[in-house]
């Protein structure tokens, strides 16, 4: 799914669009799409889909394919298949959108920035990372030549999800400074406690986390929550989100009781949701095996990390890294219960797709270079 501000996969908080952008779009669009967006709210992406998909052939018929009314149905058809899942087609789209948007709205334009965004986390929902990276570029380049020398919330966003890619393969010194850099460009442009500062500040504790850094993302992290919490209210995703992270920041930490009740409070409240997003069932997976871990159980974490597996498992296709890390994850789950051959075919098959696919400073790479040190065999001829 693309990387939304109301909620996503790894974190609602990784990619946010232009905002300002989007509204524009929304409004342009309005005539014409208004129904959809209560469908979208329900979860029938579908439906919306169909919706999307008759408004281009509409608009197309009446104002032909290289209108600006044509835009912002196509990109609320890209975005509703890839919330369905259909990354490819969604990708598809964006091409094809791509060259009329920069025919009609110029190189340097926010349509322009907006679509190459949208291509940078499609391809990232693909599994693709040098076609992100360089979708996230482009656009980061198109912020900066419509800035010029001011502070830019585009310039900001840019950076934060170009540092977001750039993390998840594992370049963390890249990654760290462009998150830095964004943080430093938000505060300067907003007021102390506007929710935009929340994203650059999650990435960071997240990062930090990734690390075993756990002073600065506490720090990170309590300062997003306050944030969120006042800004945006208890019961949305981001603010869940970052809940969930200090949650797991605490379990490693060894501060339980305060991890318990968070991750419970998290829990009992998507329980009350008749079909919870799947990013947000995955981020309480996620958080729950951690704090399993820490507890010293097993059983519980084997389990949890199973789960989770599954749910990646649905969102991405074979191939995707998401799935080899969190392989990874249930391999050292399942060592950690005892279960050793399940654990070595398990990290056997993921290990080929982490090694092709992140920076060498990756923590996902440590990790899997001491599993690997731990499961294997003992020399022949080597005392039992």
């Amino acid at each position: 799914s693309i990387y939304l501000p109301n909620g996503n996969p790894l974190g609602t908080e990784k990619f946010p669009y232009k905002l300002a952008w989007m509204e524009r779009l929304r409004r342009h669009a309005a005539g014409l799409l208004a129904h959809e967006e209560p469908l979208v709210l329900a979860g029938d992406y579908a439906g919306a889909l169909a919706g999307y998909e008759a408004a281009v052939e509409r608009k197309i018929a009446v104002y032909g394919p290289e209108h600006p009314q044509v835009e912002p149905s196509q990109y609320g058809r890209a975005k509703m298949l890839s919330l369905l899942g259909r990354y490819r087609e969604a990708a598809d789209v964006m091409l094809q959108t791509l060259p009329i948007v920069e025919k009609v709205s110029g190189e340097r334009s926010a349509p322009m920035s907006f679509t190459l965004s949208m291509l940078g986390s499609i391809h990232l929902d693909l599994g693709d990372y040098a076609q992100a990276e360089a979708f996230y570029r482009r656009g980061l380049d198109v912020d900066r030549a419509m800035a010029g020398a001011e502070p830019s919330s585009a310039v900001a966003s840019g950076l934060n999800s170009l540092a977001a890619v750039l993390d998840e393969r594992g370049d963390v010194d890249a990654a760290e400074a462009l998150f830095l850099e964004s943080l430093a460009m938000r505060r300067t442009i907003n007021p102390a406690g506007h929710a935009s500062i929340a994203a650059p500040l999650q990435n960071l504790a997240r990062q930090a986390l990734d690390s075993g850094r756990l002073a600065p993302a506490a720090t990170y992290c309590a300062e997003a929550l306050t944030i969120r919490t006042a800004a945006l209210g208890e019961a949305h995703p981001q603010t869940r989100a970052s809940r969930l992270l200090c949650a797991s920041i605490d379990a490693r930490a060894g501060r339980i009781e305060a991890a318990t009740a968070a991750i419970d409070a998290v829990r009992d409240a998507l329980a009350e949701v008749p079909e919870p997003p799947k990013p947000q069932r995955l981020a309480l997976l996620q958080a729950q095996a951690t704090l399993a871990e820490a507890q010293g159980d097993d059983e519980a974490r084997l389990q949890l990390r199973r789960e989770a597996l599954a749910l990646v498992e649905s969102l991405h296709a074979d191939g995707h890294p998401r799935r080899a890390r969190a392989q990874l994850a249930l391999a050292e789950a399942e060592a950690a219960a005892g279960d050793l051959d399940s654990a070595r075919a398990r990290l056997a098959e993921a290990t080929p797709l982490l090694r092709a696919g992140l920076h060498p400073s990756s923590p996902a790479l440590a990790q899997l270079s001491a599993l690997s040190t731990r499961l294997a065999p003992p020399h022949a001829g080597s005392a039992p």
